[in-house]
């Protein structure tokens, strides 16, 4: 198989084909690199320990602190303890977690989380009931200060003709002239 070839089907591998663990597999946090395709690995219980790449991983995937894996026992070992089967990605994690397989002592990722549930009536303007009782207030305070509309209309249109630009200042008003915007 070329290179090409297996760096395709890793990828496709990692990508698109999702695991559950078996019994003899567990999920491991990675918390270091260690050298030498070795990395430090977190259980669930808290252990720490050494777990190797796999030769098919190697070259093809870079794996960084905090990242899940999937992991395989090795009898033999002392200090190398697993060996990389898989690495776990958002769509794995989001996978693991839906079938109720996750472990509860490691945090989902912030993509993977289920997201609180959204209450749109607490964004919304308030009712007409209650913007009809505030209109009603404001029309009472008009008519203490003896004000109408009018006479506000007429104030405020005097401040509109003050602040109006005139061409030399704002250039975008310009016949002509455009503005580009960098993104």
């Amino acid at each position: 198989m070329s290179i090409v070839t297996k760096r395709k089907f890793v990828e496709h591998e990692i990508l698109n084909d999702f695991v559950l663990p078996k019994p003899p597999m567990f999920i491991a946090r990675i918390t270091a690199p260690r050298g030498n395709n070795l990395h430090e690995a977190e259980s669930e219980s808290g252990e720490r320990f050494l777990v190797s790449m796999t030769t098919k991983y190697r070259k093809h995937i870079w794996i960084k602190r905090g990242m899940y894996v999937l992991c395989e026992p090795i009898a033999e070992g002392k200090k190398v303890k697993a060996e990389i089967y898989r690495v776990l990605l958002d769509g794995n994690i989001k996978y693991i977690y839906d079938e109720g397989l996750w472990p509860s002592v490691f945090p989902l990722p912030p993509k993977v989380a289920p997201k609180p549930e959204y209450n749109i009536a607490e964004d919304l303007p308030p009712s007409t009931t209650e913007s009809s009782s505030s209109e009603s207030r404001n029309s009472s305070s008009e008519e203490q200060s003896g004000e109408t509309d009018e006479e506000n209309d007429g104030e405020e249109g005097k401040e509109e003709e003050e602040s109006a630009s005139t061409p030399e200042e704002d250039p975008s008003s310009m016949p002509g002239q455009k503005i580009y915007f960098s993104c």
